[in-house]
């Protein structure tokens, strides 16, 4: 289950769902609320049921209703016989609190269901749930999620020109790039005062490429005008990123907590360096100078100096990227992940 709104989670249900049909050959459904890459999964063979989540008091009954519907109707009803999954997998950092006597101590943890294994994407995420949950350490495993290498690849420079005109972009501009949606907890507006002082301290061929959407949007843009570098912002909106990635020198990402930041990977994959601060998946990814650079969660200014003394830097940059793109198809390949996933689905 899952809502099947643009991100990186919902990126991964998807890719696990059409290995599960198309490789291991189960019969699998997906149950969401919408989604851009629902038709894709119907190409696959893979069912979807419509279960409204997160919809507030007012569609309690009507969600819970979809969902009955939706286990009864599918082949593996082992939920719906009171049985745990097998697997569950934890996508964030951080794990909500609603501030109630129910979501405290050892209620919260005879409340909360898990499977009889467990997957994070770090280390830190793993030993939280093992500390708060009181789960045994040999239930929970680190499977860092994983991208195809052959669909993320470093660009010719042809290609690079190419996506660069694209997006009004020079040859010899130096491009940082925000891919992500455009919430508070992203905190976007962190690359528009990262452009802002790359260009007060001259480095007058600093651009910003913005692809997403969200509640921050207008914030970010707003932050452009004023001060004054919304000329040397792109605004995208929800475009495939693939061609953004081709045209960076530097992906940007702010966020104040993260599962594992996959578009991280993504760029890697593309031979861009990551900005990124210490959320989940950091220390993985970031080997500092060598496939990119990491700050504190909530050091702004120190993200801002970061930016100011690599964004100039295009031979460090590519030499960072090159580093980047073999640990990520060493470490973050979709083979490599789908394998692990395989193998632990089967034990």
């Amino acid at each position: 289950t899952v809502n099947g709104g643009a991100g990186g989670v919902v990126n991964v249900v998807w890719q696990i769902a059409r290995a599960a049909r198309n490789q291991w050959g189960w019969d699998v459904a997906v149950m969401c609320d919408q989604g851009n890459a629902l038709p894709a999964l119907a190409d696959h063979g893979v069912r979807h049921f419509p279960v409204a989540f997160n919809r507030g008091v007012r569609t309690f009954l009507n969600s819970r209703q979809q969902l009955g519907r939706a286990l009864s109707q599918f082949t593996m009803v082992s939920i719906a016989a009171g049985r745990r999954p097998e697997v569950s997998t934890v996508h964030l950092d951080h794990f909500t609190s609603h501030g109630s006597v129910f979501d405290a101590g050892l209620i919260r943890r005879m409340l909360s269901g898990w499977g009889d294994k467990v997957t994070t994407l770090n280390e830190n995420t793993r030993q939280s749930l093992i500390r708060q949950f009181g789960l045994d350490g040999g239930r929970v495993v680190v499977l860092p999620n994983g991208v195809d290498a052959v669909a993320y690849g470093p660009p010719s420079p042809v290609r690079r020109q190419i996506a660069r005109a694209a997006l009004g972009l020079e040859r010899d501009d130096r491009v940082a790039l925000f891919v992500g949606s455009m919430v508070a907890w992203k905190r976007p507006q962190w690359c528009v005062r990262c452009l802002a002082a790359a260009v007060q301290t001259g480095h007058d061929r600093a651009k910003l490429v913005m692809v997403g959407d969200g509640e921050n949007r207008a914030l970010c843009e707003s932050m452009a005008r004023d001060m004054g570098v919304s000329d040397r912002c792109v605004f995208s909106g929800w475009t495939n990123p693939r061609d953004a990635y081709d045209a960076a020198d530097l992906l940007l990402l702010p966020s104040q907590m993260e599962g594992f930041g996959l578009v991280c990977v993504e760029a890697m994959l593309c031979g861009v360096p990551v900005l990124r601060t210490r959320g989940g998946g950091y220390e993985q990814q970031i080997i500092e100078g060598k496939t990119g650079w990491s700050t504190p969660i909530d050091d702004e200014q120190g993200y801002v100096d970061a930016f100011v003394a690599v964004i100039g830097d295009a031979a460090l940059t590519r030499e960072c990227g090159r580093q980047a793109r073999a640990l990520a198809e060493s470490e973050f390949s979709e083979e490599r992940f789908l394998g692990r996933l395989s193998d632990l689905y089967a034990g």
